[in-house]
């Protein structure tokens, strides 16, 4: 029962905490997100990056002068996508390359054409998801939803939203 204290507990300080930076953002006018040095020669690989929070993600990267490698299951969008990223910043670089994260098939294929490009990876994100139905995914499938094939460097980072 005290694991059940315990667990309660730290939650509600959690809790408090975010509503305390919360509170400060509202009343503290004079709060500023960081300014982020340039990030020439580094590159990031954002999943889902074509659209929402990726879109975005990708577009702050590409404005840091990194070059970002989006990666999809909708080639059209990411394309179209690219180009809008080029056509508002002229600066860093974009490229989209297709990767479907429900074929492990596919995963394999992508990791094979980035390496191929002899380009190293200092940020992963995993922007992107699948969206299956867990209640009718087979166990054979089970595999591609539960454990993502991500890859670390002794430089880079890896984030997971």
């Amino acid at each position: 029962m005290w694991w059940l204290l315990h667990f309660i507990l730290g939650f509600i300080r959690l809790y408090l905490d975010g509503v305390k930076v919360l509170l400060y953002q509202l009343f503290n006018r004079s709060f500023t997100l960081p300014d982020l040095p340039k990030q020439n020669g580094k590159v990031a690989i954002v999943t889902g990056g074509a659209r929402g929070i990726g879109y975005e993600i990708s577009r702050h990267l590409v404005s840091l002068d990194m070059h970002v490698v989006i990666a999809g299951n909708d080639e059209q969008k990411g394309l179209a996508t690219v180009k809008k990223i080029q056509e508002e910043l002229n600066q860093g670089k974009v490229e989209f390359m297709y990767l479907d994260l429900a074929s492990l098939t596919s995963v394999r294929q992508f990791v094979q054409r980035y390496k191929a490009k002899g380009l190293p990876l200092h940020i992963l994100v995993n922007n992107g998801c699948v969206t299956v139905l867990m209640v009718h995914t087979p166990r054979v499938n089970w595999p591609c939803c539960c454990s993502p094939t991500t890859c670390r460097t002794s430089c880079g980072s890896e984030v997971t939203l």
